[in-house]
Protein backbone atom coordinates (compact mmCIF):
# COMPACT_ATOMS: atom_id res chain seq x y z
CA UNK A 1 0.00 0.00 0.00
CA UNK A 2 1.10 3.11 -1.14
CA UNK A 3 2.48 5.90 2.22
CA UNK A 4 -0.06 8.98 2.06
CA UNK A 5 1.60 12.35 1.66
CA UNK A 6 -0.25 15.65 2.53
CA UNK A 7 1.53 18.67 1.08
CA UNK A 8 0.78 21.91 2.49
CA UNK A 9 2.81 25.30 1.06
CA UNK A 10 1.66 29.00 1.23
CA UNK A 11 2.14 29.22 -2.61
CA UNK A 12 1.53 26.62 -5.14
CA UNK A 13 2.59 27.72 -8.66
CA UNK A 14 4.75 26.77 -11.53
CA UNK A 15 6.43 30.04 -10.84
CA UNK A 16 10.01 31.26 -10.54
CA UNK A 17 11.18 31.28 -7.29
CA UNK A 18 13.04 28.31 -4.28
CA UNK A 19 9.94 27.96 -2.71
CA UNK A 20 7.08 27.23 -5.48
CA UNK A 21 9.80 25.08 -7.87
CA UNK A 22 10.55 22.93 -4.40
CA UNK A 23 6.65 22.38 -3.83
CA UNK A 24 6.18 21.68 -7.72
CA UNK A 25 8.58 19.72 -8.29
CA UNK A 26 8.01 17.36 -4.70
CA UNK A 27 3.95 17.13 -6.46
CA UNK A 28 5.40 16.03 -9.37
CA UNK A 29 7.97 13.11 -8.09
CA UNK A 30 5.64 11.62 -5.56
CA UNK A 31 2.65 12.12 -7.74
CA UNK A 32 4.31 9.46 -9.77
CA UNK A 33 6.09 7.69 -7.38
CA UNK A 34 5.29 3.62 -7.03
CA UNK A 35 5.10 3.86 -3.21
CA UNK A 36 3.61 6.94 -2.37
CA UNK A 37 0.78 9.19 -3.32
CA UNK A 38 0.02 13.07 -2.58
CA UNK A 39 -3.62 12.47 -1.55
CA UNK A 40 -3.66 16.82 -1.45
CA UNK A 41 -2.16 20.02 -1.61
CA UNK A 42 -3.56 22.65 0.83
CA UNK A 43 -2.09 26.51 0.44
CA UNK A 44 -3.53 30.00 1.28
CA UNK A 45 -6.01 31.85 -0.24
CA UNK A 46 -3.74 34.31 -1.22
CA UNK A 47 -0.19 35.58 -0.32
CA UNK A 48 0.87 38.97 0.78
CA UNK A 49 2.66 39.50 -2.18
CA UNK A 50 0.27 39.21 -4.55
CA UNK A 51 1.53 36.06 -6.72
CA UNK A 52 -1.35 33.92 -7.34
CA UNK A 53 -1.65 31.04 -5.06
CA UNK A 54 -2.47 27.91 -7.84
CA UNK A 55 -1.99 28.36 -11.52
CA UNK A 56 -1.64 25.81 -14.24
CA UNK A 57 -0.94 22.90 -12.26
CA UNK A 58 -2.14 20.37 -15.42
CA UNK A 59 0.41 17.63 -14.94
CA UNK A 60 -0.92 16.62 -11.22
CA UNK A 61 -4.69 15.23 -10.95
CA UNK A 62 -4.36 15.99 -7.20
CA UNK A 63 -6.44 17.69 -5.15
CA UNK A 64 -5.44 21.63 -4.61
CA UNK A 65 -7.18 23.48 -1.34
CA UNK A 66 -7.04 27.03 -1.41
CA UNK A 67 -8.20 27.51 2.13
CA UNK A 68 -5.49 28.11 4.52
CA UNK A 69 -5.62 31.72 5.92
CA UNK A 70 -3.09 32.12 9.02
CA UNK A 71 -6.05 32.07 11.42
CA UNK A 72 -4.31 28.43 13.10
CA UNK A 73 -7.74 26.67 14.59
CA UNK A 74 -9.19 27.38 11.08
CA UNK A 75 -6.52 26.53 9.13
CA UNK A 76 -5.69 22.76 11.78
CA UNK A 77 -9.69 22.08 10.70
CA UNK A 78 -9.00 22.81 6.68
CA UNK A 79 -5.76 20.14 7.25
CA UNK A 80 -7.33 17.50 9.42
CA UNK A 81 -11.07 17.67 6.91
CA UNK A 82 -8.61 17.35 3.75
CA UNK A 83 -6.48 14.47 4.69
CA UNK A 84 -7.62 10.86 5.44
CA UNK A 85 -6.94 9.65 9.28
CA UNK A 86 -4.13 7.95 8.08
CA UNK A 87 -1.88 10.00 6.46
CA UNK A 88 1.93 9.29 7.05
CA UNK A 89 3.41 12.10 6.58
CA UNK A 90 2.54 16.09 6.38
CA UNK A 91 5.13 17.96 4.44
CA UNK A 92 5.27 21.40 5.35
CA UNK A 93 7.32 23.61 2.59
CA UNK A 94 7.35 26.07 5.27
CA UNK A 95 7.80 26.62 8.86
CA UNK A 96 5.15 29.22 8.89
CA UNK A 97 2.63 27.08 10.38
CA UNK A 98 4.46 26.27 13.72
CA UNK A 99 0.99 26.74 15.97
CA UNK A 100 -0.92 23.68 14.79
CA UNK A 101 1.82 21.51 14.81
CA UNK A 102 0.86 20.43 18.26
CA UNK A 103 -3.00 20.35 17.66
CA UNK A 104 -1.55 17.73 14.32
CA UNK A 105 0.55 15.42 16.26
CA UNK A 106 -2.31 15.23 18.97
CA UNK A 107 -5.30 14.45 16.38
CA UNK A 108 -2.62 12.36 13.98
CA UNK A 109 -0.43 10.79 16.41
CA UNK A 110 0.91 8.36 13.91
CA UNK A 111 1.63 10.63 11.42
CA UNK A 112 5.44 11.92 10.52
CA UNK A 113 5.97 16.29 10.73
CA UNK A 114 8.42 17.18 8.18
CA UNK A 115 9.14 20.75 7.55
CA UNK A 116 11.10 21.97 5.04
CA UNK A 117 13.06 25.68 5.75
CA UNK A 118 14.78 28.19 3.36
CA UNK A 119 16.27 29.54 6.30
CA UNK A 120 16.05 32.63 7.01
CA UNK A 121 12.11 32.02 8.15
CA UNK A 122 13.17 30.74 11.24
CA UNK A 123 15.63 33.39 12.08
CA UNK A 124 12.95 36.15 10.93
CA UNK A 125 10.69 34.49 12.87
CA UNK A 126 7.77 34.24 10.71
CA UNK A 127 4.89 32.59 11.79
CA UNK A 128 1.64 33.04 9.73
CA UNK A 129 1.57 36.09 7.38
CA UNK A 130 5.01 37.58 7.82
CA UNK A 131 4.56 40.75 6.67
CA UNK A 132 2.46 41.13 10.45
CA UNK A 133 4.81 43.47 12.40
CA UNK A 134 3.05 42.74 15.50
CA UNK A 135 5.11 39.52 16.21
CA UNK A 136 8.27 40.25 18.22
CA UNK A 137 10.97 38.04 16.95
CA UNK A 138 12.71 36.99 20.14
CA UNK A 139 9.56 35.85 21.07
CA UNK A 140 8.14 34.00 17.66
CA UNK A 141 11.79 32.00 17.74
CA UNK A 142 11.30 30.80 20.93
CA UNK A 143 7.88 28.90 19.86
CA UNK A 144 9.32 28.04 16.52
CA UNK A 145 12.39 26.43 18.44
CA UNK A 146 10.21 24.33 21.03
CA UNK A 147 7.45 23.20 18.20
CA UNK A 148 10.11 21.64 16.14
CA UNK A 149 11.98 20.67 18.94
CA UNK A 150 8.23 18.77 20.52
CA UNK A 151 6.70 18.11 17.59
CA UNK A 152 8.40 18.03 14.41
CA UNK A 153 10.12 14.65 13.23
CA UNK A 154 12.44 16.31 10.71
CA UNK A 155 13.38 19.86 10.01
CA UNK A 156 15.02 20.08 6.21
CA UNK A 157 17.39 23.14 5.58
CA UNK A 158 18.86 23.95 2.21
CA UNK A 159 22.20 24.14 3.48
CA UNK A 160 25.42 24.50 6.36
CA UNK A 161 24.11 27.73 6.73
CA UNK A 162 20.72 27.26 7.45
CA UNK A 163 21.88 24.64 9.87
CA UNK A 164 23.82 26.98 12.08
CA UNK A 165 21.70 29.45 11.66
CA UNK A 166 18.67 26.76 12.61
CA UNK A 167 20.99 25.84 15.50
CA UNK A 168 21.41 29.39 17.03
CA UNK A 169 17.99 30.19 17.68
CA UNK A 170 17.89 26.90 19.79
CA UNK A 171 16.47 24.25 17.45
CA UNK A 172 18.11 20.08 17.95
CA UNK A 173 20.68 19.59 16.35
CA UNK A 174 19.09 15.38 16.16
CA UNK A 175 16.08 17.32 14.66
CA UNK A 176 17.77 18.74 11.57
CA UNK A 177 18.57 17.13 7.88
CA UNK A 178 20.88 19.30 5.43
CA UNK A 179 19.63 18.79 1.99
CA UNK A 180 21.00 20.42 -0.32
CA UNK A 181 20.32 21.13 -3.89
CA UNK A 182 17.35 21.03 -6.40
CA UNK A 183 16.98 20.97 -10.12
CA UNK A 184 15.89 18.56 -12.60
CA UNK A 185 19.07 17.90 -14.49
CA UNK A 186 17.60 15.73 -17.38
CA UNK A 187 15.65 19.13 -18.19
CA UNK A 188 18.20 21.92 -17.48
CA UNK A 189 20.98 19.93 -19.45
CA UNK A 190 24.24 21.63 -21.92
CA UNK A 191 23.58 22.11 -25.40
CA UNK A 192 26.03 22.64 -28.22
CA UNK A 193 27.24 26.48 -28.10
CA UNK A 194 29.36 27.54 -31.09
CA UNK A 195 32.44 28.73 -30.76
CA UNK A 196 33.72 32.02 -32.37
CA UNK A 197 32.64 35.62 -32.12
CA UNK A 198 28.30 35.42 -32.03
CA UNK A 199 26.91 37.22 -28.75
CA UNK A 200 27.65 36.20 -25.52
CA UNK A 201 24.19 35.60 -23.14
CA UNK A 202 24.10 36.50 -19.68
CA UNK A 203 21.26 35.40 -17.72
CA UNK A 204 20.15 36.51 -14.27
CA UNK A 205 17.02 34.69 -12.87
CA UNK A 206 15.52 35.86 -9.54
CA UNK A 207 12.56 37.32 -7.38
CA UNK A 208 13.08 41.40 -7.92
CA UNK A 209 13.65 41.87 -4.55
CA UNK A 210 16.29 44.08 -2.13
CA UNK A 211 18.54 40.92 -1.05
CA UNK A 212 18.96 39.94 -4.66
CA UNK A 213 20.68 42.61 -5.24
CA UNK A 214 19.97 42.38 -8.45
CA UNK A 215 21.24 46.15 -9.53
CA UNK A 216 24.46 45.11 -8.73
CA UNK A 217 24.03 42.29 -11.58
CA UNK A 218 23.27 44.99 -14.12
CA UNK A 219 25.74 47.31 -13.36
CA UNK A 220 28.54 44.48 -13.86
CA UNK A 221 27.34 43.50 -16.80
CA UNK A 222 27.37 47.08 -17.81
CA UNK A 223 30.86 47.31 -16.90
CA UNK A 224 31.41 43.66 -18.85
CA UNK A 225 30.30 44.90 -21.65
CA UNK A 226 32.01 48.68 -21.84
CA UNK A 227 35.62 46.22 -21.77
CA UNK A 228 34.18 43.25 -23.60
CA UNK A 229 35.18 43.46 -27.64
CA UNK A 230 32.17 40.66 -28.04
CA UNK A 231 28.49 41.71 -28.60
CA UNK A 232 26.84 40.77 -25.14
CA UNK A 233 23.26 40.48 -24.10
CA UNK A 234 21.73 40.18 -20.27
CA UNK A 235 18.55 38.40 -20.07
CA UNK A 236 16.47 39.03 -16.69
CA UNK A 237 13.70 36.98 -16.11
CA UNK A 238 11.73 37.74 -12.94
CA UNK A 239 9.64 40.23 -11.29
CA UNK A 240 9.14 42.14 -8.18
CA UNK A 241 8.81 45.25 -6.77
CA UNK A 242 12.19 46.33 -7.64
CA UNK A 243 11.46 46.38 -11.36
CA UNK A 244 10.20 49.38 -11.78
CA UNK A 245 14.08 50.37 -9.87
CA UNK A 246 16.11 48.48 -12.14
CA UNK A 247 14.25 49.89 -15.17
CA UNK A 248 14.94 53.28 -14.54
CA UNK A 249 18.81 52.00 -14.30
CA UNK A 250 18.77 50.35 -17.51
CA UNK A 251 17.02 53.39 -19.30
CA UNK A 252 19.31 56.02 -17.58
CA UNK A 253 22.43 54.12 -19.32
CA UNK A 254 20.71 53.44 -22.53
CA UNK A 255 20.57 50.42 -22.13
CA UNK A 256 17.18 48.81 -23.65
CA UNK A 257 19.11 47.39 -26.45
CA UNK A 258 21.23 45.42 -24.39
CA UNK A 259 19.17 44.60 -21.50
CA UNK A 260 15.72 42.07 -21.57
CA UNK A 261 13.36 42.39 -18.86
CA UNK A 262 11.23 39.00 -19.51
CA UNK A 263 9.21 38.63 -16.81
CA UNK A 264 8.35 35.79 -14.38
CA UNK A 265 8.09 32.81 -16.62
CA UNK A 266 6.85 29.40 -15.34
CA UNK A 267 9.19 26.02 -14.53
CA UNK A 268 8.94 24.16 -17.65
CA UNK A 269 9.98 27.28 -19.48
CA UNK A 270 13.32 27.78 -17.29
CA UNK A 271 15.46 25.20 -18.87
CA UNK A 272 15.14 26.54 -22.16
CA UNK A 273 16.57 30.65 -21.12
CA UNK A 274 19.29 28.24 -19.62
CA UNK A 275 20.17 26.25 -22.36
CA UNK A 276 20.48 29.69 -24.48
CA UNK A 277 23.15 31.15 -22.49
CA UNK A 278 26.50 31.56 -21.95
CA UNK A 279 26.75 32.29 -18.21
CA UNK A 280 24.76 32.65 -14.99
CA UNK A 281 25.62 36.23 -13.17
CA UNK A 282 24.03 37.01 -9.78
CA UNK A 283 25.23 39.02 -7.38
CA UNK A 284 23.10 39.34 -3.66
CA UNK A 285 23.69 40.92 -0.81
CA UNK A 286 23.55 40.26 2.92
CA UNK A 287 20.28 42.76 3.56
CA UNK A 288 20.14 43.38 7.69
CA UNK A 289 16.83 44.18 8.81
CA UNK A 290 15.61 45.53 12.30
CA UNK A 291 12.00 44.93 12.93
CA UNK A 292 9.29 43.89 15.54
CA UNK A 293 11.81 44.31 18.37
CA UNK A 294 15.05 42.80 16.56
CA UNK A 295 17.01 42.23 13.48
CA UNK A 296 18.06 39.29 11.06
CA UNK A 297 20.10 39.00 7.73
CA UNK A 298 18.24 38.22 4.85
CA UNK A 299 20.34 36.71 2.54
CA UNK A 300 20.54 34.10 0.14
CA UNK A 301 20.64 30.75 1.99
CA UNK A 302 21.43 28.63 -1.03
CA UNK A 303 20.56 30.12 -4.24
CA UNK A 304 18.62 27.22 -6.25
CA UNK A 305 19.71 29.23 -9.27
CA UNK A 306 22.98 28.32 -9.27
CA UNK A 307 21.74 25.00 -9.35
CA UNK A 308 19.89 25.16 -12.79
CA UNK A 309 22.71 26.97 -14.13
CA UNK A 310 25.40 24.46 -12.87
CA UNK A 311 22.92 21.32 -14.40
CA UNK A 312 23.26 23.55 -17.87
CA UNK A 313 26.54 23.39 -18.04
CA UNK A 314 27.31 27.10 -17.51
CA UNK A 315 29.41 28.57 -14.94
CA UNK A 316 27.95 31.13 -12.40
CA UNK A 317 29.39 34.37 -11.22
CA UNK A 318 28.34 35.71 -7.59
CA UNK A 319 28.84 36.89 -4.17
CA UNK A 320 30.13 34.56 -1.46
CA UNK A 321 26.95 35.28 1.21
CA UNK A 322 25.14 33.14 3.17
CA UNK A 323 25.13 29.44 1.53
CA UNK A 324 26.01 30.15 -2.15
CA UNK A 325 29.67 29.18 -1.16
CA UNK A 326 28.36 26.17 -0.90
CA UNK A 327 26.71 25.77 -4.22
CA UNK A 328 29.65 27.36 -6.60
CA UNK A 329 33.01 26.31 -5.99
CA UNK A 330 35.30 28.82 -6.83
CA UNK A 331 37.25 29.22 -9.89
CA UNK A 332 35.83 25.69 -10.59
CA UNK A 333 32.21 25.89 -11.19
CA UNK A 334 32.23 29.53 -11.44
CA UNK A 335 33.53 32.77 -9.59
CA UNK A 336 32.60 33.75 -6.11
CA UNK A 337 33.96 37.66 -4.84
CA UNK A 338 33.44 39.31 -1.52
CA UNK A 339 30.06 41.02 -1.48
CA UNK A 340 30.18 44.46 -3.11
CA UNK A 341 33.05 43.71 -5.52
CA UNK A 342 31.17 44.67 -8.68
CA UNK A 343 34.38 45.69 -10.38
CA UNK A 344 35.61 41.84 -9.46
CA UNK A 345 32.62 40.46 -10.90
CA UNK A 346 32.79 42.59 -14.14
CA UNK A 347 36.40 41.45 -14.83
CA UNK A 348 35.34 37.88 -14.66
CA UNK A 349 32.46 38.20 -17.03
CA UNK A 350 34.82 39.82 -19.30
CA UNK A 351 37.19 37.00 -19.22
CA UNK A 352 34.55 34.16 -19.35
CA UNK A 353 32.74 36.64 -22.69
CA UNK A 354 36.61 36.22 -24.04
CA UNK A 355 36.89 32.77 -23.36
CA UNK A 356 35.17 29.92 -24.89
CA UNK A 357 37.64 26.79 -23.44
CA UNK A 358 37.06 28.56 -19.53
CA UNK A 359 33.57 28.83 -20.32
CA UNK A 360 33.56 24.74 -21.33
CA UNK A 361 35.68 23.48 -18.67
CA UNK A 362 33.85 25.50 -15.76
CA UNK A 363 30.73 24.22 -17.16
CA UNK A 364 31.72 20.84 -17.68
CA UNK A 365 32.31 20.80 -13.89
CA UNK A 366 29.35 22.30 -13.00
CA UNK A 367 27.23 19.90 -14.52
CA UNK A 368 29.12 17.02 -12.99
CA UNK A 369 28.78 18.32 -9.74
CA UNK A 370 24.77 18.86 -10.14
CA UNK A 371 24.72 15.48 -11.33
CA UNK A 372 26.15 14.39 -8.39
CA UNK A 373 24.57 16.64 -5.56
CA UNK A 374 21.68 18.48 -6.88
CA UNK A 375 20.08 16.34 -9.05
CA UNK A 376 15.72 16.12 -7.75
CA UNK A 377 16.26 12.44 -7.79
CA UNK A 378 18.94 12.77 -4.91
CA UNK A 379 16.85 15.24 -2.98
CA UNK A 380 14.00 12.82 -2.80
CA UNK A 381 15.76 9.86 -2.85
CA UNK A 382 17.33 11.17 0.59
CA UNK A 383 13.42 12.44 1.95
CA UNK A 384 11.48 8.95 1.26
CA UNK A 385 15.05 7.70 3.66
CA UNK A 386 13.56 10.37 6.20
CA UNK A 387 9.58 9.45 5.45
CA UNK A 388 10.50 6.10 6.28
CA UNK A 389 12.92 6.65 9.63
Amino acid sequence: MKQKICLISPKFWDYVGGMETHAYEFARWFNDHPNYKITSIITKKKVPDGIPVASRVSPFKISIIKELTANFDDDLKVILNNSPENTDVYFFNSPNWIPIFKGLKEARPRSKIIVRSGGTDLVAGWIGNETDTTQNIFKNRKIISKAINDFVDVLIVNSNFSKERSLKIGIKENKIEVVLGGVDCDGFKPILREDGSSKIIVLHVSRFVKCKGVANSIEAFRKAMDKSGKEMELILVGDGPERPFLESIVKKFKLEDKIKFLGAKNIEAMPNYFNNSDLFLHLPITLKRKERGGEYEHVESMGRVFCEAAATGIPSIAFSVGGVPEVIEDKITGFLFKEGDIDGAAEKIYVLSMNNDLRREMGNSARKKALKEFDWKIIFNKYEKLFSK
